[in-house]
């Protein structure tokens, strides 16, 4: 029954579990774009977004529940719930409104919805999760 999960975490099926980083979405809407990241059992304070250099950089840092001296109950027999820090890098068009961006995180999605412009000045600006 050791296997009844399939093999043990680690590469499965071409997959590194232990590097895995959250799926996400990339919407064209009329007048700007939206990024949605999936990312349950985070809060919106384990998260920065940011744009530096006309990339937008969103980073995720949670501790694992589970690994710590307050959970000795937890006998998991496979674990895929594992991206405790991850970051996702995306280069950006020169026709976003930068100081326009913002980001909320919802039902573990982080959504950043990204206006469009004409053209963009500065290349580097911190987006508040509300």
């Amino acid at each position: 029954m050791k296997h009844f999960w399939g093999p043990e975490l680690g590469n499965f099926m071409g997959v590194d579990f232990q590097q895995t980083v959250p799926a996400v979405n990339i919407i064209e809407d009329e007048g700007a774009f939206v990024v949605e990241v999936a990312a349950p059992g985070f809060s919106k304070n384990d998260f920065k977004v940011y744009v530096e250099n006309n990339h937008l950089v969103i980073k995720g840092e949670k501790e694992i529940a589970g690994e710590g001296e307050n959970d000795k109950t937890a006998h998991y027999r496979r674990r895929e719930f594992n991206y405790s820090t991850f970051e996702r890098v995306f280069k950006l068009p020169k026709t976003i409104n930068i100081p326009s961006i913002s980001a909320g995180y919802s039902r573990g999605i982080l959504t950043v919805t990204i206006p469009t412009v004409e053209e963009t000045e500065d290349p580097n600006f911190n987006i508040e999760i509300l």
